[in-house]
């Protein structure tokens, strides 16, 4: 066999650089095939791996893919930037390895608190869809929702829904911001206007939360504080609590409920659908065959949380008959491998029937990327929307409002799967005797 080089997709002209990277990968795989190495500028080259042959050489071995940028900044280094480096002063590290301890002994305990604030949270989204008249912007109601689905069990109540979504806006902004910049840039970090804005936000939620919590409660800033010495300067307490609170996060929040809302976008367009979903056995939701879950499912294919997953290269890397250069920038595409037809049956259309039997070739399936921590994850977020979709379901007939223009159910492809415009969808009431009765 003849090795080559991935081919070359120059994406440098203006055109290119304003459309954003899914459209950009799209160009770029219809012209040159799975594996290609988009041209972005002349500082930065990418390599796009988007057929499911990538995908399982990147799950076997995993090793020669790393989360580590360098000079670009990760995921994990934007957090660092938001959050600080106090736990790794030499003076805090003995109070940073008790919280880190209290952490992961409370992973079972903080599971039970999400799952109660993810059904008072869809139980409050009902009532909210109700009180705010027939026809609501599902964008709000689940940017709430996912505000209420995770800060009780973190902090209780110490900042109304609306701010918390305003602050979560700014830290989200902030890693799109940094996550375009280049390494120089990166070094002034701390000026930026959106960095500001992000770890104002971080302190002030913290504050609040301390100055209100009922530290007999069952928060996770209840059960933190207990480990942090009484005589620890309130501005250190809160660089030691904010690397906690962001990495809980990271992990249990889904930034302004946009799976739930697209899942919710689409049920809204299958009346038929949601109520069978209503009929469904109220034990149902997280079954692995429940119409709740293979909604959830399905909606994750359409909308990954993460449209693509960068990574660099720990060696050469031999994928098919290409090769991709060590210290190379990767990007695998969740985006492109759930549309692609070669792997799906009318990629495109929203078909829950697809997870009748065992979920398909894991290898065509990773909104959340692959590896043990990943699939932990997955099983938290699908467990979450499921219940949020069999409980709203159950009490709501909704559809989409004549007036919503179709145009804003397609996502800007962009970083972030944001809708085009508001998504308006009108709700009532379910009829209880339209149910099913259980025997």
């Amino acid at each position: 066999m003849t090795l080559q080089t991935a081919p070359i997709f120059n994406a440098s002209s203006d055109m290119f650089q304003n459309i954003g990277l899914l459209k950009v990968s799209e160009f770029a795989t219809r012209q040159c095939g799975d594996k290609v190495q988009i041209h972005a500028s002349d500082t930065r080259e990418l390599y796009l791996l988007a057929g499911a042959d990538s995908v399982t050489y990147w799950r076997s071995h995993q090793g020669h893919f790393r989360a580590d940028f360098g000079d670009l900044a990760s995921n994990d280094a934007i957090t660092l930037m938001l959050v600080g480096n106090l736990p790794q002063e030499e003076k805090w590290r003995t109070v940073w390895l008790n919280i880190s301890r209290r952490l992961n002994a409370l992973s079972s305990d903080l599971d039970e608190w999400l799952a109660d604030a993810g059904i008072q949270a869809s139980h409050q989204l009902v009532t909210d869809a109700l009180k705010s008249g027939s026809v609501v912007d599902l964008r709000d109601l689940c940017r709430e929702w996912a505000v209420r689905a995770v800060f009780p069990a973190l902090l209780g109540f110490s900042l109304v829904d609306v701010e918390i979504a305003d602050g979560l806006d700014h830290i989200e902004n902030f890693y799109l911001s940094v996550g375009q910049m280049g390494p120089e840039a990166i070094a002034n970090y701390e000026s930026l206007e959106e960095y500001r804005l992000a770890r104002t936000f971080l302190d002030d939620l913290l504050r609040s939360a301390l100055e209100t919590t009922n530290f007999e409660d069952d928060t996770l800033i209840a059960k933190l504080v207990e480990v942090i010495p009484d005589d620890v300067a309130p501005e250190d307490r809160l660089g030691l609590l904010r690397p906690a609170l962001a990495n809980v996060l990271t992990e249990k929040l889904n930034v302004g409920g946009r799976s739930l809302m697209w899942v919710l976008s689409h049920l809204a367009q299958t009346p038929d659908l949601v109520t069978e979903i209503a009929e469904e056995d109220a034990q149902l939701p997280r079954a692995s065959n429940s119409l709740a879950m293979a909604a959830a499912k399905e909606g994750m294919r359409l909308y990954p949380e993460l449209p693509f997953i960068y990574r660099i290269t720990s060696q050469d890397v031999l994928i098919g008959d290409v090769t991709v250069p060590e210290h190379a920038t990767v990007i695998f595409s969740p985006w492109l491998v759930h549309r692609d037809q070669r792997y799906w049956d009318d990629p495109a259309a929203f078909n829950v029937h697809r997870y009748n039997e065992d979920l398909p070739d894991q290898n065509h399936y990773f909104p959340f990327g692959v590896g043990p921590r990943i699939r932990a994850r997955a099983r938290f977020f699908l467990n979450r929307l499921s219940t949020a979709v069999a409980i709203i379901s159950k009490e709501l007939q909704f559809s989409l409002a004549p007036d919503c223009p179709r145009g804003n159910l397609r996502p800007l492809l962009r970083s972030a799967l944001v809708p085009r415009g508001a998504v308006k969808v009108a709700f009532s009431p379910r009829e209880k005797t339209s149910q099913k009765s259980k025997t």
